[in-house]
């Protein structure tokens, strides 16, 4: 559903049923789902420090978004089928070796960085959480990917345990028209 485009009612104008549902009921239907996404992992995913590498998700649940899997079935982009403004947030929790190592995490947009977080993991046996966090103007057909970095000479992993695969994730929610 998309949301409806608020109108200007004149003096005198004769409101038809028609006009009131549209602008009452249809867009008290779309705030109340409005668009969002949830993409996550269900284990861990080994990371080799050194370059920029796309991060892909293991599953996704969507409204208002087209979720998008490579040839693995994993998660590899989402589409932008509602436009707006969107919170969209990023976090990428796990550990490399040797310390200290930064993990630096990317959403992309249409290829082009959008938001981007880093964090300094200060032992190879402590998990460190990089986020990438802020506000985007997302226009319909518009595709959102995830990049990961980390130290040159690092290996690692994200979501090696239980509480690393809890944090790990990438969302999206609707806040407000454009």
């Amino acid at each position: 559903m998309t949301l409806p485009k608020m109108r200007t009612w004149s003096a005198r104008e004769v409101v038809t049923d028609a006009m009131l549902n549209e602008q009452i009921r249809d867009v008290n239907a779309y705030l109340s789902d409005p668009p969002w996404f949830e993409c996550g992992i269900t284990g861990s995913k080994a990371i080799t420090g050194g370059a920029v590498t796309s991060f892909v998700w293991d599953a996704a649940s969507a409204n208002g978004f087209k979720i998008n899997k490579n040839s693995a079935g994993r998660v590899a982009s989402l589409t932008v089928q509602e436009p707006g403004l969107y919170r969209v947030h990023l976090a990428l929790a796990g550990k490399f070796d040797p310390a200290p190592s930064h993990i630096f995490s990317y959403v992309r947009l249409n290829g082009a960085y959008g938001l981007r977080g880093s964090t300094t993991t200060d032992s190879p046996s402590y998990a460190d959480t990089s986020n990438a966090d802020g506000l985007l103007v997302l226009k319909s057909g518009d595709i959102l990917t995830t990049q990961v970095y980390a130290t040159n000479g690092r290996t690692g992993s994200i979501g090696s345990t239980s509480g690393e695969v809890i944090v790990t994730k990438f969302i999206a929610n609707w806040v407000g028209v454009a």
